[in-house]
């Protein structure tokens, strides 16, 4: 954690430098909160007390982490500015993962619509399985493209990566990873910034992995719907509550092949709930907090998380 947080600090310091002179970065306007730069700090707690260990779990658990924190950017990505550059430290923290990790965000605008761009998440994790314990090192790099048009929101990430981890008595796993994953969102105001809408989530992924002579290919293919219910709220002047609430259906289509022989997947089809509460002030800092919760309608298994940050834009 502490290592994480050295690179951040040091990433930062190099940002606002760099914003200062002048140099090493594109100009920006000079107004708060407008130039495309930011930092965010955020923390995310996994309770799944009811799914069996394993450390493939983990890995998918460790990517998708890599993937929300992406998503939760473009999201909030206005477009206004020409270029996008954010640095985010986390922490995910579960029953047998602890995951520490710093992210970079770079991006550019096509036109008034369209953002291309890539991130770079390097996570430094452990993880315990069958009465052992892990330490492992893991790169995630993403190309991504976002869309933005009235109330349509498109985003696009395909991302590969690799998370290997080492035994105390040197047993070693190889774990690589890609996928692609698409996000299409539309919502609309129905009354005095009261929103509507809905998501569609679609993601194909495959993980290899490789411990001694033993090599294991797993494949998922996801897909998801959610309806969306969005509050806004002036509480004084440049300052803002957002609440938003988010249910709906995630089904596994490759059920026979994302655990193979090692395991069932305990949430083939699954009903989902999150809702999110935010506070803007000035469209400079905002603080989040998030509650997601997931229940298997082929087994008892549950799984909650629970999701804190804050976001300062330069």
């Amino acid at each position: 954690m502490k290592k994480t947080f050295i690179i951040l600090t040091a990433l930062s310091s190099l940002n606002i430098y760099a914003y200062d002179l002048g140099v090493g970065l594109p100009e920006v306007e000079k107004e708060k909160g407008v130039s495309g730069i930011s930092v965010e700090l955020n923390y995310k707690n996994i309770n799944s007390e009811k799914s069996p260990v394993d450390n493939i779990k983990n890995i998918y658990r460790l990517l998708q982490n890599n993937n929300d924190i992406l998503f939760e950017t473009l999201k909030n990505d206005n477009l206004e500015t020409d270029y996008l550059f954010k640095i985010n430290a986390g922490y995910l923290n579960g029953r047998d993962l602890k995951s520490p990790n710093v992210s970079v965000v770079l991006g550019t605008s096509l036109d008034e619509e369209n953002r291309i761009g890539m991130a770079f998440t390097y996570n430094d994790f452990e993880n315990k399985y069958a009465g052992l314990k892990y330490d492992g090192k893991g790169y995630h790099f993403s190309l991504f493209h976002s869309q933005k048009e009235d109330n349509k929101n498109f985003q696009t990430i395909a991302y590969v990566g690799s998370a290997d981890e080492k035994e105390k008595n040197d047993e070693k796993r190889d774990n690589t990873y890609w996928g692609v994953h698409t996000r299409y969102e539309h919502i609309e105001e129905i009354y005095n910034e009261l929103y509507k809408g809905y998501r569609i989530d679609i993601e194909g992924k495959q993980l290899r992995t490789k411990e001694k002579e033993l090599k294991k290919t797993n494949d998922s293919v996801k897909a998801g719907i959610k309806g969306i219910a969005k509050k806004e709220i002036e509480v004084a002047n440049d300052h803002k509550v957002s609440i938003e609430l988010l249910a709906g259906y995630e089904r596994e289509f490759m059920e026979e092949r994302i655990y193979k022989d090692r395991m069932k997947d305990d949430f083939k089809d699954s009903l989902t709930i999150e809702i999110k509460g935010s506070y803007d002030v000035a469209e400079i800092i905002t603080t989040y907090v998030s509650l997601q919760g997931r229940k298997s309608l082929n087994t008892s298994n549950t799984e909650s998380m629970i999701t804190a940050g804050i976001q300062y834009k330069f």
